[in-house]
């Protein structure tokens, strides 16, 4: 499974890797306000910074052709604290 890194919801190498192999690509759970966190390897989609990894991550999959949705979450009262 591809994830973000666990010290900053940055995109990781690994994660790039991982999904240049994919056709059809459904990301793990995403958050958008980063009280909405569940756990540390979340992919963050919440601060400008964040941009270029998410840009990344979607070229490589558009490279080969293929197709990606982000799946956004809420952890609620389940957040992680970060």
């Amino acid at each position: 499974m591809a994830r973000a890194s666990t010290t900053g919801a940055r995109w990781t190498p690994i994660g790039v890797s991982w999904y240049h192999a994919s056709h059809h690509i459904i990301t793990s759970h995403s958050f958008v306000p980063q009280e909405g966190q569940a756990v540390p390897w979340q992919i963050g989609v919440y601060k400008d910074e964040l941009i270029d990894g998410l840009k990344e991550m979607a070229a490589t999959v558009y490279e080969n052709g293929s197709k990606i949705v982000m799946q956004i979450d809420h952890a609620g009262k389940a957040k992680s604290v970060v």
